[in-house]
């Protein structure tokens, strides 16, 4: 500090040092540059700001006439963005309302409480309505920029033949009066609305739009117009264009703070009051300066103060902007403006009210009086059509709690914004005791009561229906209480649940693997038949007499092959000999025996072999002996024809007959 000739310096008690004249200080002159992407000829910048945020009040009132200038030239893009936060980080939109009036269109987008005090004053919804004003107000110098910065490029011949042309010059008026309306319109809610006294009262729709006829007459239609198209900003409906954009950016680019301002994209630190628009004192136009490539700087970017300009640099020498040798001057109505500004400085004079205005104006008479007639008057224009003092309680006394004139909306005792005639407007947001927001809540069985008392639902069955009388037996199962086996359903006959224990045929409780388990079933599956499987695996009664022997052949192998034949032989019916003692006739010992023709008869016969032969010694064959004695073919020619004698002789009474033949 003795370098700079300051004495008696103590941090500890600053009240004793003395600081010299300015024009004796050895002043230090500290050189800050910023490095910063240079996309282009033109630098970027934004500003995130809201209706309730100080941080950026003096910026937008030292810096308006600076980024008009850059935007002018071209020199800049600049754009503001409104602070939204996102309803659905804290469940606000689930439909419940839970969030209250601190967000708009059914919890989607919120702002912090004003005061911090959800009980009393100002509320978030009110801070979300007043930022999408504002954003319409945006949108339409926005939709003007393109437009003033052609027209403020052209040279002065060019604007001079575009006034000599009516329609022409009345279009310049027009985007003359829209040119710096959103700066203008910022500066006038933060003096007018915002910083009174009694904010309740001023921080309104209605204030708001004041503000906006100040600066033009059709300005206010047209931002409740934008509010409606953009999808409005009421307790309940829907999604909103704008302030889904703005939301949605601002967490895209990760903004959590206000107030915030971007130059290329990077977060700008520091002084942004900007009381002096320098580099060196402010530090958004240091911030520009450093986005710019060094062939494209503007001129105001290389001022650099000198160490003794507090002395060297008089009144005289200073413009109306404070600077010295400035090139900005006051036009006729005082208005301290830039050289480019004041190049289509139309004719304006002074109206009633002490306002410098275009005198063509519609509304140049009445421009800065309130809706009383009084210049720079409290009374306006209420949303009820009555023109009242803003501290006067019939003010807004038609205005819903959703904004809307004569919605019949209002505040429930539980704070919920809802219609008044609505049968549950009392109730609403209510548990059952009657508690807002409480965790009571009426059970199946018809109580009102705590989720975690033991008895809620106490009435609900197993089964989830009420008075069923269904319930969770021994076993876990559930079923009707009265029912004549509720306790054992779910047990074996050991009365174990789940158990494995079963009541086997002949009524013992054993485990199915229990080597007495059904011991008293028999081999036909049923108990107490008495039958057994005897040795060769038939199923018989087993004090049956042949039990051991059933299923032997005669030759004591079960199930063999080998059986007695007729002749009382133990053979296998394969075997050659098997019923050999049976005749041809089937008949058992009975001799008979098929001869060499096949013919059944008794072996012991004489004519047994030859039997069936013809006298040619063939069986059946067609040769015979004829009655000649010639052993012929039956049908041959030759057979000769014998006549038969029977001679019957009598003798000694008995008869013989003889046959003689005859040859002829």
């Amino acid at each position: 500090m003795s370098a700079l000739n300051v004495s008696q310096w103590n941090p500890v008690n600053i009240n004793k040092t003395k600081y010299p004249e300015p024009r004796f200080m050895n002043w230090v002159v500290a050189r800050l540059e910023w490095g910063l992407p240079h996309p282009g000829k033109r630098v970027e910048y934004e500003v995130w700001t809201s209706s309730i945020d100080p941080g950026t009040v003096e910026f937008k009132a030292n810096w308006r006439n600076t980024a008009l200038s850059f935007e002018y030239q071209n020199y800049t893009l600049f754009t503001p963005h409104v602070y939204i936060l996102n309803g659905s980080h804290w469940n606000c939109n689930d439909g419940s309302y839970r969030c209250g009036t601190q967000c708009t269109n059914s919890g989607r987008y919120c702002a912090v409480d004003p005061e911090y005090d959800l009980g009393t004053g100002l509320n978030g919804m009110d801070v979300v309505q007043e930022n999408l004003r504002s954003a319409c107000v945006w949108k339409l110098h926005k939709s003007h920029q393109q437009l003033i910065q052609l027209i403020h490029t052209q040279p002065r011949d060019k604007i001079k033949q575009l006034k000599k042309k009516k329609k022409k010059n009345r279009f310049i008026e027009t985007l003359r009066q829209n040119e710096s309306i959103w700066w203008d319109y910022e500066n006038l809610w933060n003096k007018n609305c915002w910083q009174m006294g009694n904010q309740v009262s001023t921080f309104t729709a209605s204030c708001s739009y004041q503000q906006m006829d100040q600066l033009n007459s059709t300005l206010s239609s047209w931002v409740q117009q934008c509010v409606t198209q953009s999808g409005g900003s009421s307790y309940q409906g829907g999604v909103n264009t704008i302030l889904e954009a703005e939301t949605r950016l601002r967490e895209t680019l990760r903004i959590y703070q206000l107030s915030a301002i971007t130059v290329n994209s990077v977060l700008v630190h520091g002084n942004i009051d900007c009381e002096e628009i320098t580099p060196q004192a402010c530090a958004v136009f240091s911030a520009i300066c450093a986005g710019f490539a060094e062939d494209s700087k503007p001129q105001q970017c290389n001022y650099t103060p000198a160490p003794t300009m507090h002395y060297n640099c008089t009144s005289l020498e200073k413009d109306c902007n404070g600077v010295c040798n400035g090139t900005w001057s006051k036009d006729r109505c005082g208005q301290c403006l830039p050289p480019e500004m004041n190049r289509l400085t139309i004719a304006k004079d002074i109206n009633p009210c002490g306002l410098c205005l275009n005198s063509s104006l519609s509304n140049f008479a009445t421009f800065g009086m309130d809706c009383n007639g009084v210049c720079y008057g409290t009374w306006h224009k209420d949303k009820c059509g009555q023109c009242l003092s803003l501290d006067d309680d019939s003010f807004n006394d038609c205005v819903g709690c959703d904004g809307v004139s004569f919605s019949g909306m209002k505040i429930n005792p539980c704070g919920v914004c809802l219609n008044s005639s609505s049968s549950s407007f009392t109730i609403f947001g209510m548990d059952c005791s009657g508690v807002c927001y409480g965790t009571w809540d009426k059970d199946m069985c018809g109580q009102c009561l705590s989720p975690d008392d033991e008895s809620f639902n106490d009435c609900v069955g197993c089964d989830g229906v009420s008075f069923s009388g269904m319930k969770i037996n021994p076993c876990g199962i559930c079923l009707n209480s009265t029912s004549s086996n509720f306790t054992t359903f779910g047990m074996d006959c050991n009365d174990v649940c789940y158990g494995t224990w079963n009541k086997d045929k002949c009524g013992q409780c054993l485990p199915s693997d229990d080597e007495s388990f059904d011991d008293c079933v028999g081999c036909d599956g049923v108990a107490f038949s008495g039958k057994k499987i005897n040795p060769c695996g038939f199923c018989l009664q087993n004090n049956s007499s042949n039990f051991a022997t059933y299923g032997r052949d005669c030759n004591d192998t079960c199930n063999g092959q080998h059986a007695i034949d007729s002749c009382g032989q133990c053979l296998s019916q394969s075997d050659p000999s098997w019923d050999s003692c049976v005749g041809c006739d089937g008949v058992v010992n009975s001799g008979k025996q098929y001869n060499p023709c096949n013919h059944c008869m008794n072996a012991s016969l004489p004519n047994f072999d030859t039997y069936g032969k013809d006298c040619n010694g063939v069986c059946d064959g067609g040769y015979i002996v004829d009655r000649c004695g010639q052993c012929l073919n039956g049908t041959s020619n030759l057979l000769c024809y014998c006549f038969i004698i029977y001679i019957y002789m009598y003798m000694y009474m008995y008869i013989y007959v003889y046959e003689n033949y005859m040859c002829i």
